[in-house]
């Protein structure tokens, strides 16, 4: 997620009513909260699920960490 703004050479620096700077950062703020709140309800959704995990790494610290099928990282001893 970034903050739009206008590119040399492109047909956006000539748009007419453009957004101004202020509201585009603060919307990119917003969507980034957004994006952190979806993305601890989903992991919070996968706790005590079943899953596929594809161990990657070896033994750090008596965990070994990997992948579930639907990308979510786990460590387990």
């Amino acid at each position: 997620m970034f903050t739009y703004s206008e590119r040399d050479n492109t047909e956006a620096v000539d748009f007419k009513n453009e957004v101004p700077k202020k509201i585009r950062y603060k919307r990119s703020k917003l969507l980034r909260s957004l994006s952190v709140q979806l993305k601890r309800k989903f992991y919070k959704n996968q706790l005590d699920s079943n899953q596929n995990i594809l161990f990657e790494n070896k033994n750090k610290n008596g965990y070994i960490h990997g992948f579930s099928s639907n990308y979510v990282r786990v460590k387990t001893p």
